[in-house]
């Protein structure tokens, strides 16, 4: 049996600008003013397009609304509703107790 080692330190993620996606999250952009109190709603709306919130469009989104990244990704973080990653085709929710949605 042999074990082979696991790479170190390999990023595979794509620090290149997705040209395709951040021409479609300005379309999204134009129907909003640029106001921080539109951060919710333009989160919700990338999301629905998408599926999920991609890392350079909560970027775009920050300097639209201008707010620092770090918020932006708080606010992300902070609503269940959002997600960070696309999720499958089928989504399994497992509730065990009274207060579930």
């Amino acid at each position: 049996m042999t074990v082979e080692p696991a790479t170190k330190d390999v990023c595979t993620c794509s620090q290149e600008p997705d040209e395709a996606l951040l021409s479609r999250v300005e379309d999204i952009l134009k129907s909003f003013k640029g106001e921080k109190s539109e951060l919710i709603p333009i989160l919700q709306s990338v999301q629905r397009k998408f599926g999920y919130l991609p890392e350079q469009a909560m970027s775009r989104v920050a300097a639209f609304v201008g707010e620092e990244e770090s918020r932006v990704f708080g606010v992300a973080t902070f609503y269940a509703q959002f997600k960070l990653v696309p999720t499958g085709r089928n989504l399994i929710k497992v509730c065990r107790g009274t207060g579930c949605h």
